[in-house]
Order: structure tokens, then sequence, then C-alpha cells
């Protein structure tokens, strides 16, 4: 009823020890779930009610609304969608070989959710130079997450709908509001998942070996569930010589744990995680991106 979410509110502001005279701003998106713009306008009403300011940023990517919200509060423009693109672009194309003669060619399945269009545009900033990405289940037509999608990949081990796979070409598919990504290839007639787990061990490996490269001695780490893999962890901890924490499951529990280290990686098998840098990391990488022994040419 009203006067319980009124109860509710008020016992949440006092356990937190919240200013209500404090001048609040919210910012919010959607994804494309038919129930998202009713909610939305919801959302507006209540904070109208509560005399906060808002900013509605209307159909975005999770990940998108991530940055967004990290931007504002560390007051680093440009805080927008388009701030978003050139962060993770420019990251993207540095990452590769100066080598390069192609560009990565990969068809992914977007669950007939918000990933479409962000990717497609990012695709375009990226530049054909560098990435050849093919849509699959890009809302034109379909259900969200029917049949497709990470979740449903994860869970019954084959292709979504709508994606035949070819030998010697990489695929992956996002969830329906585009914060989950596993990938995965045919091999030799077979179905092989690249999932959460594989993930954030081919990540873990890449950082070591970029930060024995730097010569930084930073506390990487590992944050799993008593659901990952086994082997994933024995990996890890025996051959990669990198410490694992086990934590019950939930994001929740993960990302916290994840910032005991300087970089603390976290991926659900579900494809759910990212990986988290310290300040001190920050530092670090800041102070050796000025050395000219680290600079690529």
């Amino acid at each position: 009823s009203a006067e319980e979410l009124s109860d509710v509110i008020s016992r949440i502001v006092t356990e937190s020890s919240i200013d209500i005279n404090h001048p609040s701003h919210v910012i919010f998106a959607r994804d494309t779930r038919p129930s998202g713009e009713h909610l939305a306008f919801i959302l507006e009403q209540a904070l109208v009610a509560m005399k906060s300011s808002y900013d509605n940023f209307g159909v975005l990517t999770t990940p998108q609304l991530h940055y967004i919200v990290w931007s504002k509060n560390a007051e680093d423009p440009p805080s927008d969608k388009d701030g978003y693109y050139h962060q993770i672009s420019s990251a993207f194309t540095r990452l590769l070989p100066e080598s390069m003669t192609t560009p990565i060619a990969i068809t992914v399945d977007c669950a007939n959710g918000v990933g479409a269009g962000a990717l497609q545009k990012m695709a375009e900033v990226i530049g054909e130079a560098h990435l050849n990405a093919t849509l699959c289940n890009d809302g034109s037509c379909g259900v969200l997450n029917d049949k497709c999608g990470a979740d449903h990949v994860k869970l019954h081990q084959c292709p979504p709908d709508g994606m035949t796979l070819e030998p010697g070409r990489r695929y992956a598919s996002l969830d329906g509001d585009a914060d989950r990504l596993v990938y995965f290839f045919e091999d030799n007639g077979k179905f092989r998942l690249m999932d959460g787990d594989k993930i954030a061990t081919l990540i873990a490996s890449f950082i070591q070996e970029q930060l024995l490269l730097a010569n930084l001695k930073l506390n990487l780490g590992v944050v799993q569930s008593a659901y990952a893999n086994g082997s994933s962890t024995e990996f890890l901890c025996n051959k990669m010589n990198i410490p694992v924490a086990c934590m019950p499951t939930g994001v929740k529990h993960l990302h916290h744990k994840a910032k005991d280290f300087d970089v603390g990686i976290y991926f659900e098998a579900n494809g759910h995680g990212t990986v988290l840098f310290s300040e001190k990391a920050i530092k670090e990488f800041q102070s050796v991106s000025q050395d000219d022994r680290y600079i690529r040419a």
C-alpha cells in the first residue's frame, strides 16, 4: 500500500542517514521490454513527488547506463552515449595488433533486445577497418530472449535460433539488456562455449601478462561462486598462480569481494561480470603510460 511504501522509504532514509534536504539527481534508462515505458513513467512521477531532479536517457543497455552514472559522479564529461562509444572504441582499437590488416569478424546474437542498436552504433564508431560485426536476432522480428540470448545459449549448449555456425568464425550472444556475454564457435562439428568462467580465465591471463611486461606489482585476483567450473579454478590457482576467492552466488557478493584486489575479475557462468581497477592500479597505469619504454609506437 501507499502507507507501507512511505514507511519503507522513511526507514531507508533513517538507516542510511540520508539528508532529505540535500539535492538529489537520478539517472535512469530502460530496455526494450514492453513494460519499460510505463515503468519509466511511474518512476518519473515518483521522482517529481520526491522533488528530485532526473535525467531519462530512454532506451540504453545496462553498461551504457553504468557508464553515464559513473561519468556524472566522476565529473568526467562527456557523460552520454557518445562518450561511451568513444571510450570503448578507443580502448578496443588500442588493443589491436599494429600488424592487423583484416578486420575482426564476429556474428552477434542480440537476443532481440536493446544491445542490437548499441552494437551497430559501436561498430560504426570503431570502423569497418577494425571490426566486421554481423547482427543476428536484432529485434526487427522475434521475441525478446525467445530461443536466443546468452542465457539460452548457456543453458541449452547450442547456438540461438537464426544462426548457423561456420568453422573458423567467431560468435557471441548478449542478453536482453546487454550486460551478459558469452562466446562460442564450431570445432569439428561440435558446439564449443566460452562461458563466464572461461572468459574470466582469459582476461586474467591477458592482464597478468600485461602487468609482467610493464613490471607492475599489483594484486590481481579472480572471484568465483561455488557454481564455477572447478577446472577453471584449478587452472587459475595452480597454472597461473592467480588467487581465486569463492563467494556466495550473486553479483553483489562477487563485486564486493573483487574490490579487495587492485585488479579484481569476476564473471558468472552466464557471462555476467566485469573487471574492477583500484585507484592504486589506475594511478600506476597512468604512470606507466607516460614511460617511453612501454608506449607502443
